[in-house]
């Protein structure tokens, strides 16, 4: 295994490419960025290099002048990015991008995307510390496969702050997107445990099948569309605020259970397939408290609907 320490601030000639099992550091207060040479990443390693690793404390500018689709970070095959507090890696692209192998990030910092993703990946597992941040345009973050704790914030501008195929999803901080919070298109798992995930033109969380949790009293799920929207079969079981410009929470089938706040500006809570309601908090919407193909409703709080 080698290594290689960056201890002054460079403007690159050409990409930085590392070999299999090498170590890249970076000093804190130290810049890398890009010069006139046209490369899609800053410092990356082919899909032969196996186990590579980076460690900044530094900035890593991936903004050279003749390739706007620039990534500060891209891995053929995976690898470790830890990102220190004093840290940025920040893409005309992407910040990270890692087109197959694991890519394991552990973030203190900021990593940016200007024009599309934060940290794009194949199969990626990611903690995104306390005051840490995770940004681009199109996504915060955009896996196949995807273990997510995050701590910071995570947001998109544009897009859906959190997209999966399939994964799981840790949150204690802040996950904002321009369109969805978060969104696990083949189905996961979500637990919201004090912290705030928000679509602002879309839901909050979507997901084809899955669990949903929003943990604590403290937890809120919020969409401009629907705050919980589980296609498929699913779950979700809410201690805090879920709510929707439509609708709360809307399931293709499964079970809601709500000692919280669930709310709807037309539907407390729908499922288009069988079903099973159990509310001893609040859950009401102007149009329907509860809309259910089929099942059951128990109710020891107060549910309540404008048109009845």
């Amino acid at each position: 295994m080698s290594g290689t320490t960056i201890t002054s601030s460079t403007s690159l000639s050409t990409s930085l490419v590392l070999s299999k099992g090498e170590t890249l550091s970076v000093q804190a207060g130290v810049t890398v960025q890009g010069g006139a040479y046209n490369a899609s990443y800053l410092i990356g390693a082919p899909s032969t290099a196996s186990g590579v690793a980076v460690d900044n404390s530094g900035a890593l500018l991936g903004n050279n002048s003749l390739a706007t689709n620039e990534s500060a970070i891209s891995l053929g095959d995976g690898g470790m990015v830890s990102n220190a507090a004093t840290g940025s890696i920040e893409g005309n692209a992407s910040g990270i991008v890692a087109a197959g192998g694991v890519l394991n990030v552990y973030n203190r910092g900021v990593i940016s995307g200007i024009l599309d993703s934060g940290i794009q990946a194949s199969t990626a597992t990611i903690v995104n510390a306390a005051s840490a941040d995770i940004s681009g345009t199109m996504y915060g973050i955009s896996a196949a496969s995807l273990s997510l704790v995050n701590m910071g914030e995570v947001d998109s501008a544009g897009g859906t702050a959190v997209e999966a195929i399939a994964g799981t999803v840790n949150n204690y901080g802040a996950i904002q997107g321009g369109m969805d919070g978060v969104n696990l298109s083949g189905g996961g798992e979500v637990v919201n445990d004090g912290g705030m995930i928000t679509g602002l033109a879309g839901d909050g969380v979507a997901m084809q099948a899955g669990t949903v949790i929003n943990e604590s009293s403290s937890s809120g799920i919020l969409g401009a569309m629907t705050g919980v929207a589980i296609a498929g079969p699913g779950s979700l079981v809410n201690q805090g605020i879920v709510g929707g410009s439509t609708d709360g929470a809307a399931l293709g089938s499964g079970t809601v259970i709500n000692t919280g706040t669930l709310v709807g500006l037309s539907t407390g809570v729908s499922v288009s397939g069988p079903g099973y309601v159990m509310n001893s908090g609040l859950l009401g919407g102007i149009d329907h408290g509860v809309a259910l193909a089929s099942g059951t409703v128990v109710n020891q709080g107060l549910l309540a609907a404008g048109n009845g």
